[in-house]
């Protein structure tokens, strides 16, 4: 079976997870490893514990069609969410650019300067 992405073999895969299940995992799992541990040190930590998440949702909604449902939203919310993907190719927010874009101000009436003061 081959690890390599660019030689994955989806039968060969399918077939595994059909017949034996827990081989299936464990290869799986070997695999996900060995490509986090190619990843750049400073990112590890942050793979694994998106990995983990991964995991505990897979764990969580048996139903693949659920996990996998629950996956998506998980993916277009580290994009679209706070903080997420889009932000970060936006650019640092400041506390300016947030007041520009609130549109709930309240106008502070002021007196009129009265002649002589």
């Amino acid at each position: 079976m081959s690890t390599n992405a660019n030689n994955f073999d989806f039968d060969t895969w399918k077939r595994l997870a059909e017949s034996d299940p827990e081989a299936f995992e464990r290869k799986r799992d070997a695999l996900i490893q060995a490509e986090i541990s190619q990843a750049d040190p400073a990112a590890q930590t942050r793979l694994r514990g998106l990995q983990w998440q991964i995991d505990m949702t897979r764990q969580r909604y048996k139903h693949p069609v659920e996990a996998s449902t629950k996956l998506f939203e998980m993916m277009w919310e580290q994009v679209y969410g706070e903080n997420g993907f889009l932000d970060a190719l936006t650019g640092p927010r400041t506390p300016l650019d947030e007041a520009r874009e609130r549109r709930d101000a309240s106008v502070l009436p002021f007196p009129r300067a009265r002649p002589g003061d």
